[in-house]
């Protein structure tokens, strides 16, 4: 896909490294989360926000289909304690869609807070495809399966949040939260303008708007 979408982007070791360890991170935590927990209350989302962040939409979209897929092979082969059937395709079904509604969500939102509230939204589309998927199972115990997404979505946006300043740091990323935070008056680089070059503060803002 890079090969012949961002030929340019791969030429960078740095870059394969970012888009590897999103992709590792990503199916370790959705793996042991599925294992101890439950399948449903895999933080799905989380590698197609931290590639619709850290790269952009179309990698988001295509290493969210490459996540997905290689959960499915795990949950079906690999797992010391497989799921059953139904849940193992519901959890791909689930993961794909909720993930690509993510990535169409928080698109162009700036603000950490929008976007963590953007966790209860995200929570949504899992609780419907839970409902769709296993009704029965919903009709006897209702309130686990709304647990499940919630904690879903909320995973998602807290895991995101919370590997997102190493990644920028790390691999030296600027995403939007960065930039917002860099050019805020409150931050120590802006204040030192502000104080020892007033002249020129005033001429960048004129400058800028």
């Amino acid at each position: 896909y890079y090969y012949y979408e961002g030929r340019d982007f791969i030429l960078r070791t740095k870059n394969v490294n970012l888009v590897f360890v999103i992709l590792e991170l990503s199916i370790i935590v959705m793996y042991m989360i599925g294992k101890f927990d439950n399948a449903y209350a895999r933080p799905f989302a989380l590698c197609a926000l931290l590639s619709l962040l850290l790269i952009s939409r179309k990698s988001a979209v295509f290493l969210n289909t490459v996540v997905c897929l290689l959960m499915f092979v795990f949950d079906a082969f690999g797992n010391s304690n497989p799921f059953e059937g139904y849940v193992i395709y519901s959890s791909l079904i689930i993961g794909y869609t909720t993930s690509l509604l993510s990535v169409y969500l928080v698109a162009g939102i700036r603000s950490r807070l929008t976007v963590f509230l953007m966790g209860f939204v995200i929570a949504v589309p899992v609780c419907v495809c839970c409902i769709c998927l296993e009704f029965d199972a919903f009709l006897e115990n209702p309130f686990r399966f709304i647990l499940y997404g919630f904690t879903s979505g909320l995973l998602s946006v807290v895991g995101m949040m919370a590997f997102l300043p190493f990644f920028e740091r790390i691999f030296n990323v600027l995403t939007d939260y960065r930039l917002s935070e860099i050019t805020d008056h409150k931050s120590t680089l802006i204040k030192m303008l502000i104080q020892q070059a007033p002249g020129t503060f005033n001429h960048s803002l004129v400058v800028s708007t």
